[in-house]
């Protein structure tokens, strides 16, 4: 039997196991196995694992957008060692396609396997369920979807990412070069009441793969914008939003609201981690950020243990500094005079999202006079206004007398410890 009439009759065996097989078994969800136990551990995963026509029928109602399957055989190491890998996938794709995997041990699977011309596993397949509601996603390829390639070694997140984005039609990125487009645009995001940018500097002329993902899920909420370094608005941005440019020129991207100069940085010039943005993204989108009560009320997680960066700021009070002073993990206190300015508050939040995943710093505080005055009288110091880093655990720390800006708070994260004085900690 030829490999076109074996995949014919899989279909057939498909379309009536759909008729038949309206109501699944128990045994189906309970078979050893069955699911990708390696990843209940792992907050927010997104891999569907598929074994029952049931399951791969709900699977396709996930709604008008592109789908990929990984065809594996869970009897395995080599398959089993793609589990990691398909789950940070699942997590790059969340928004933009649906992620699932079959395994050809299971009944199902082998017949999908032979339905889909599977001759060696691993194996990825991208498939398109389009719907007259959301024609952002529709494709040319039918309902049973369009074979990618057989992988057997090379499988990535990158090379999967790209095929997926080359079915997809639209494009929400814009390339404006000159302040006069800048301009336009934002007069005509303001007219559709829209107030987010994200913007990318960078050297490049051509817009990556991952800012491509990104502007995919979060098209509709934000505008998306690319402007090289070698425009004169790339230094005009960069002038007016206090921004220094990262080393060898590598990628910026930050987010810019219409009613706040000072921009949220999202990465610089180091490894880009999409889930994060994209988490930050989509809290951000239906959040005030000028809220300090909402800061506020995230203080008592924080201080059990900073989950994400923009959720690593808040007002402190007493006990909750002494609480701090005891910790193991390094900190930033930002002292102003006038903590109810939400500008300053503004700038340290903006960044907790940016940097309180580099150089050991965990959170940045910042506190009322009363409370900054009993810290500086501990650390013997003098200070208006400026930052302090402390680690209690070594009994180290650092500070500078300088204005709370962008530009000054990212620079005294960078050579925070370089120069260190000492401290109890149990003196507070």
């Amino acid at each position: 039997m030829t490999k076109h009439a074996i995949a014919l009759r899989s279909l057939l065996v498909l379309q009536c196991a759909l008729l038949f097989h309206s109501i699944p078994s128990p045994d189906d969800y309970t078979k050893l196995g069955r699911k990708w136990l390696t990843f209940k551990n792992i907050p927010d995963g997104q891999v569907v694992q598929v074994d029952t026509m049931y399951e791969f029928r709900d699977f396709m109602h996930g709604g008008g957008k592109l789908a990929v399957l990984l065809f594996y055989d869970d009897r395995t190491t080599h398959s089993k060692q793609l589990f990691p890998l398909w789950e940070g996938l699942a997590m790059t794709l969340d928004g933009v396609a649906q992620v699932a995997a079959v395994s050809v041990s299971s009944p199902f699977g082998h017949i999908s396997a032979n339905l889909y011309g599977v001759d060696k596993v691993p194996s990825v397949h991208i498939m398109s369920f389009p719907t007259d509601e959301d024609t952002s996603y529709q494709t040319a390829d039918n309902i049973i979807g369009s074979h990618v390639e057989e992988f057997t070694d090379g499988i990535s997140i990158g090379g999967i990412n790209k095929a997926v984005l080359q079915r997809l039609t639209d494009d929400y990125i814009e390339f404006p070069q000159t302040s006069g487009d800048f301009e336009a645009l934002r007069e005509r995001l303001a007219g559709k009441r829209r107030r987010h940018i994200v913007i990318l500097l960078t050297r490049k002329k051509k817009t990556t793969d991952l800012y491509k993902t990104l502007s995919y899920k979060f098209g509709k909420d934000y505008a998306f914008i690319q402007v090289p370094y070698s425009t004169d608005l790339s230094q005009e941005l960069m002038e007016k939003f206090e921004l220094s440019k990262p080393k060898d020129w590598g990628p910026l991207l930050f987010l810019y609201e219409f009613q706040s100069d000072s921009p949220v940085i999202l990465y610089e010039g180091k490894k880009f981690d999409v889930p994060s943005i994209s988490a930050f993204l989509d809290r951000h989108v239906s959040t005030d950020v000028k809220a300090v009560d909402a800061m506020r009320e995230g203080i008592a997680e924080m201080l059990q243990g900073v989950k994400s960066r923009c959720d690593a700021f808040s007002y402190v009070n007493e006990g909750q500094l002494r609480s701090l002073l005891n910790a193991q993990d390094t900190f930033l206190v930002a002292i102003w005079k006038d903590t109810a300015d939400q500008d300053k508050a503004r700038v340290m939040q903006n960044m907790a999202c940016s940097y309180t995943t580099s150089n050991s710093i965990r959170l940045i505080v910042w506190t009322d006079e009363a409370q900054a005055e009993k810290l500086k009288k501990m650390l013997g110091i003098s200070l208006n206004e400026g930052y302090v880093a402390l680690c209690p655990s070594a009994g180290v720390f650092s500070y500078s007398e300088a204005p709370i800006t962008h530009a000054e708070a990212s620079s005294f994260q960078k050579t925070a410890f370089k120069e260190t004085m000492s401290f109890d900690p149990k003196s507070f």
